[in-house]
């Protein structure tokens, strides 16, 4: 029950990032989002992209699906928040192929481990460049992307299948880095 109360608290704290960012823009809003991951960190809530890179086996499933489902509901304080900006930015997400999210998705599953990690080592203005980074690159956080379609009022299929390409890509991105980092995946020079 711990896990799934401060999977909420960290939704929260990603709709009040993705608020910040819809509301200021550009590069203000994109080093303001970063007030979400700081604050989910510093008091060691659960966020999907912040704690996937560290699963190491399966059964650390029903953790991570617990994660997500209590990120979506934190996620839903954005009802309380709709924004033309957000329709606009949910329309251009979704003009993008499938293929290139997806890949988008893997950038920003490298940054936010590269955030988490940096926060862990007490050098948390790399976590806020981290953030600020996947922002101004376009890269898909997979929870901020929620926040978005929720503030747009956009669900459909269509919505749902990029969240999920948009998971998956998360998670792929944060295992490659947190393996690269632990020495599974070696880099040799010919």
């Amino acid at each position: 029950m711990e896990t799934f109360i401060k999977s909420i608290w960290a939704g929260l704290c990603i709709a009040i990032g993705a608020i910040l960012f819809l509301n200021l823009g550009g590069v203000v809003g994109a080093f303001l989002f970063s007030i979400g991951l700081l604050t989910i960190l510093h008091f060691k809530f659960k966020l999907y992209t912040g704690v996937i890179g560290y699963a190491t086996t399966y059964k650390e499933l029903p953790f991570i699906l617990t994660v997500i489902i209590g990120n979506i509901i934190g996620c839903c304080l954005m009802f309380a928040f709709p924004t033309a900006a957000a329709g606009a930015l949910v329309a251009t997400k979704l003009a993008a192929p499938i293929w290139l999210v997806f890949i988008k998705a893997i950038i920003c599953g490298i940054l936010i481990y590269v955030g988490v990690e940096a926060f862990k080592e007490d050098r948390w203005y790399i976590t806020i460049l981290a953030v600020a980074a996947f922002i101004l690159c376009g890269a898909e956080h997979s929870i901020a992307d929620i926040c978005f379609f929720i503030s747009a009022r956009y669900f459909s299929f269509e919505s749902l299948i990029f969240i999920i390409v948009a998971i998956i890509g998360n998670a792929i991105g944060s295992l490659l880095i947190h393996n690269l980092k632990e020495g599974k995946i070696c880099v040799t020079q010919d």
